[in-house]
């Protein structure tokens, strides 16, 4: 899971029971492409993608082990966590949450993991109104791959990734 808090909102970024990507606002669920108060997400094949308009934030999550960052310059030196601090200087990067300057990767990464008993559970609803299962869905990805695999675009590959699409 991924949690964001943005204000008073909390977005889960979760998959369900069958792989596909969920999206929970203050633990009601989201339809996929959607926005919620300048939140917008999308959905491409089990990948979500949040973007935070007026902030410069985006993210990119593959619903599985894999998460892409990008923030604008606005936010440089006012990131804190996992993210690092955005200064453009990787020796500041190793920083505790009280501001403690850390020595290693490995202390770094206790530092900024949760427990089990930190975080609590959020249901994930018990389905979604497009079922990965179903015909139509496997016929969308057999498209998308003949489109995203044809010679036309092959070419296009070492300048944007096929892959979160």
């Amino acid at each position: 899971q991924i949690k964001l808090v943005l204000e008073d909102d909390l977005f889960v970024l979760s998959a369900d029971e069958a792989g596909a990507p969920v999206v929970l606002n203050n633990y009601k669920s989201l339809a996929l492409p959607g926005s919620f108060g300048g939140v917008v997400f999308q959905r491409a094949g089990d990948w979500i993608f949040v973007e935070i308009l007026g902030l410069g934030f985006t993210l990119r999550w593959n619903s599985k082990d894999f998460l892409v960052i990008d923030a604008d310059s606005n936010l440089w030196n006012r990131t804190r966590g996992m993210c690092g601090s955005l200064t453009d200087n990787p020796f500041d990067d190793f920083v505790s949450s009280s501001g403690t300057k850390l020595g290693n990767l490995q202390d770094f990464v206790s530092e900024w993991t949760l427990q089990d008993d930190e975080c609590e559970e959020i249901p994930t609803p018990g389905g979604h109104t497009c079922s990965t299962a179903s015909a139509r869905d496997q016929a969308a990805i057999r498209f998308c791959r003949t489109v995203l695999d044809s010679p036309a675009l092959s070419a296009c590959h070492d300048v944007l990734s096929p892959l979160p699409f």
